[in-house]
């Protein structure tokens, strides 16, 4: 891994396009440079943690890479990523602790985000690996620091005229708190074209865990989600598509012990997802109801898309979730639009967590600039008031965003 980060952060910075190269040393010559910077303003008001202020969080993501020109069917790419933070009014678990301000899981880092070398449909190096609807593995792009994997990688689309192909095996995981952490991770993905629009997705993956068994969230962060004593496997049988303004998808998995994972740390658990909608061309409009059993976690999705942008379910209730939710999406007057509400129950035991209405707006300035607003707020009930550490799934939570994007 080490002569693959070297060689590849060798390669120039000129801008030209990207073609087929006769030599290696054309191929590093006339490759093509991006650009990334992401200003935010983050800010939170959360009142699971009384004795904190709320966050004020105003950060800049600078990302440059640069991509070779095509040489004997291979390309390399590296990136190399920066957070900043224009104020300190935030509290990161254990990487950038100041527990006087609520969280916001953006630290100040500077790394090479990716470093790979792909051709023939595989991909080795540090990449971003995202299945599917990034459910169960995704890159977490919402937040400024990506979440990326030491892995191998391969895909195939149209193994056979109806089955596409995706293989991968991780064993590092950078997250997005900037800590790494030892995995074992094996995926397969199989995607299959049925009559009438339809995919059938049959997805496995196997996250064994190798850091130190026991590990807590409050002394490791998210790193605790490593731990070999919550290794467990995913088995997820999926169906989507869209027939006319109808859209579907339909999920079914279970969560299995997989490793040295325990009963009490990854027990048997199961997830149902059923999304209906229709386009109406101007908007679309989705209905869902989201359950995910006791102690099903995902710790490796990109779980700001799921159960409300408040992010206040980004670990599964001891007694599982039930999202039911309402989702509208469109554009109007040059702006994209989308807004959401949810409602939180238990799976099991009829606990009543709250509720939540998400908005967004975005505008897309040039081809190359773009600007958001967007704002979450959790509502709890209040009723969950015992053990300690479930009572946040029922305490009120805001938190708003300002945030410009450009990319070159």
């Amino acid at each position: 891994m080490k002569k693959l980060l070297l060689s590849v952060s060798l390669l120039s910075l000129a801008i030209t396009e990207v073609h087929a190269a006769a030599s290696l040393a054309d191929a590093v010559k006339d490759g093509k440079a991006s650009l990334q910077v992401r200003p935010r303003y983050e800010w939170v008001d959360d009142n699971a943690a009384a004795a904190a202020d709320t966050a004020k969080a105003m950060t800049v993501r600078s990302v440059l890479g640069y991509k070779t020109a095509a040489y004997e069917g291979f390309t390399g790419y590296v990136e190399v990523e920066d957070i900043r933070a224009l104020g300190d009014s935030y509290h990161v678990p254990v990487v950038q602790p100041d527990p006087r301000y609520a969280t916001v899981v953006d630290p100040e880092s500077t790394a090479v985000n990716q470093a790979w070398i792909a051709g023939y449909g595989a991909k080795v190096g540090k990449q971003k690996l995202i299945f599917n609807n990034a459910r169960f593995i995704g890159d977490v792009a919402w937040r400024q620091n990506d979440q990326t994997f030491v892995a191998g990688y391969y895909e195939k689309a149209k193994l056979l005229p109806w089955l596409d192909v995706q293989l991968a095996y991780a064993t590092k995981a950078a997250m997005i708190n900037d800590q790494t952490a030892d995995i074992r991770l094996p995926v397969v993905n199989l995607k299959a074209r049925a009559p009438l629009g339809a995919n059938v997705t049959v997805f496995w993956a196997g996250l064994e865990g190798r850091e130190a068994t026991g590990l807590a969230p409050a002394t490791a962060g998210l790193l605790a989600n490593a731990g070999a004593d919550k290794s467990r496997e995913y088995r997820v049988l999926r169906v989507d598509g869209k027939h006319g303004g109808f859209l579907y998808d339909l999920s079914y998995g279970q969560q299995r012990a997989h490793a040295d994972g325990t009963a009490a740390n990854a027990p048997d658990a199961s997830y149902r997802d059923i999304q209906l909608g229709y386009d109406l061309g101007f908007m679309t409009v989705k209905l869902q109801q989201e359950t995910l059993g006791a102690k099903f976690q995902t710790p490796l999705a990109t779980l700001h898309a799921f159960n409300g942008w408040a992010d206040r379910f980004l670990v599964t209730p001891d007694a599982g979730l039930e999202d039911r939710n309402i989702k509208l999406s469109g554009k109007a007057l040059g702006l994209n639009l989308a807004a959401a509400y949810h409602r939180f129950t238990a799976e099991s035991g009829g606990a009543d967590f709250g509720e939540e209405f998400d908005a967004s707006i975005g505008k897309a300035i040039t081809p190359q600039l773009s600007a958001l607003v967007k704002f979450a707020y959790y509502n709890g009930t209040g009723d969950v008031t015992a053990p300690a550490s479930q009572t946040a799934y029922a305490r009120d939570l805001t938190k708003g965003w300002v945030q410009l994007d450009y990319k070159f």
